[in-house]
C-alpha cells in the first residue's frame, strides 16, 4: 500500500509540474516574496482558480501520507486496512484546513477586514502548496528506509513544518499587522481556536490510541 500511494503521489506531482510549472514557480516567488504574493492574489481576484486548488488538493495528500506513515511508525492506528487508515488521515487533514478557511471566511464576513482575511487565506494555500512539494522527498524515503533513518528523517520533517508555520505565522503578521494593535484580543482568540487547538486536538486523538494499544 505504500509502495502504491508514493507512486501515486509522485505521478500526481509530475502531471501538476507538466501542467502547471509557471504557477509552481509563482507559488515558490509568492512563498519567498510578500509583495509577489500580494500580486498573485490580485490577479487571482476573489476565487482561487483551478490550478492553485489542484495543487493545493496535492498538499492535502501528501500531507495525509505523512500522517499515515507517522501513525503507523508510532502505532497510532484505527483501522487494520491500510487504506481506511489512510483515508482517516486524509479526512484529517483536509477538514483541519477547510475549517480553518471557513473560521477565515466567517471573520471577513463580521469583520470590516474582508482583504487581509483573503490575503491571509491565499497565503496558507501558497504556503501549503510549496509545504506539499517538499514533503514528498521525505514520505518516499521514510516509507521505505529502515527504522533508525525513518525516525530521522520523520522528526526532521516535523522541524520543517514547525519551521513553514512559523514563517507563515511572521507572514500573517505582516498581512494583518495595521489591525492587530486595535484586535489583540480577536487575533489571540483565533490563534488558539484555529491554529493550536486542532494541533492539540490531533496529536491528543493518535496518542490516546497509542496508548490504549
Amino acid at each position: 500500500f505504500k509502495f502504491w500511494i508514493i507512486t501515486i503521489s509522485m505521478v500526481l506531482l509530475t502531471l501538476l509540474f507538466v501542467l502547471y510549472n509557471s504557477l509552481i514557480v509563482k507559488a515558490y516567488r509568492g512563498f519567498l516574496n510578500e509583495n509577489f504574493l500580494k500580486m498573485i492574489h490580485r490577479n487571482e481576484g476573489r476565487i482561487t482558480s483551478i490550478p492553485y486548488l489542484l495543487l493545493y488538493i496535492m498538499y492535502f495528500i501528501s500531507a495525509a501520507t505523512f500522517l499515515y506513515l507517522l501513525s503507523e511508525y508510532f502505532g497510532w492506528t484505527f483501522y487494520k486496512q491500510p487504506i481506511r487508515q489512510y483515508f482517516l488521515c486524509f479526512a484529517v487533514v483536509s477538514l483541519i484546513f477547510l475549517a480553518k478557511h471557513f473560521v477565515l471566511l466567517l471573520i471577513s464576513l463580521v469583520f470590516p477586514i474582508e482583504k487581509v482575511v483573503r490575503q491571509y487565506s491565499f497565503t496558507i494555500v501558497i504556503f501549503n502548496i510549496i509545504l506539499g512539494i517538499c514533503m514528498i522527498p521525505f514520505n518516499l524515503f521514510i516509507a521505505f528506509s529502515a527504522p533508525a533513518l525513518a525516525k530521522g528523517l520523520i522528526y526532521l520533517a516535523i522541524a520543517l513544518i514547525v519551521i513553514f508555520y512559523i514563517y507563515r505565522s511572521f507572514r500573517g503578521l505582516l498581512i494583518a499587522g495595521s489591525f492587530l494593535s486595535f484586535h489583540k484580543f480577536h487575533f489571540f482568540m483565533y490563534l488558539c481556536t484555529v491554529e493550536i487547538a486542532p494541533v492539540i486536538l490531533l496529536l491528543a486523538i493518535f496518542n490516546n490510541t497509542g496508548v490504549a494499544q
